[in-house]
């Protein structure tokens, strides 16, 4: 596949991604620009490549979207040998921590349902009770929760994921690091 083909297929994507989120949270989720020029204004929601709408407040989560061929197998996520899931992970950490975000990984490949990677304890905090769940080590000493994007999207509202994360829950004793 070409790298046009590649960059439009990341694109589309996204938009998928954002319109899934939109529909779920009854506002606007959007792709980032690819320009760049939103970072001009210091938004810290403009760190990934979803941006939530500033009319949420403070979204808790840096989106992160992926969607590639190869090393999406769950045996080699289990195995902690998806060389991908490491380095996306890993970007998407790094994104989160720019701005004191919470990673969120959204990932796929064509023709299989869409899942999401997030901390543990974020999965905690949220009190997600996901049954098709699994929960994998990964290098960076997180354990991930990764779970299909549907699940979650039926299993916590938007207002419920925001009240998890409000300032009554991020004491010491409910978040273990950002």
């Amino acid at each position: 596949m070409g790298a046009k083909n590649v960059k439009e297929k990341g694109n589309n994507f996204e938009r998928r991604v954002a319109k899934l989120l939109s529909e779920w949270s009854g506002v606007k989720f959007m792709r980032t620009p690819s320009s760049g020029a939103i970072h001009n204004f210091n938004d810290k929601r403009v760190v990934s490549d979803i941006v939530p709408p500033l009319s949420l407040g403070e979204f808790p989560f840096s989106i992160e979207c992926k969607c590639v061929e190869c090393s999406w197998e769950f045996s080699t996520i289990i195995e902690n040998t998806s060389q991908n899931l490491r380095d996306h992970w890993s970007q998407a950490v790094d994104d989160a921590n720019r701005e004191n975000l919470r990673p969120m990984l959204i990932f796929s490949k064509n023709f299989r349902d869409i899942f999401i990677a997030i901390r543990k304890w974020d999965y905690d905090i949220m009190s997600l009770n996901i049954t098709n769940c699994i929960f994998s080590y990964s290098e960076d000493r997180d354990t991930l929760a990764i779970f299909k994007m549907k699940d979650f999207l039926e299993g916590i509202s938007c207002e419920n994921l925001m009240d998890s994360f409000s300032v009554k829950n991020t004491d010491k004793s409910t978040v273990e690091k950002n």
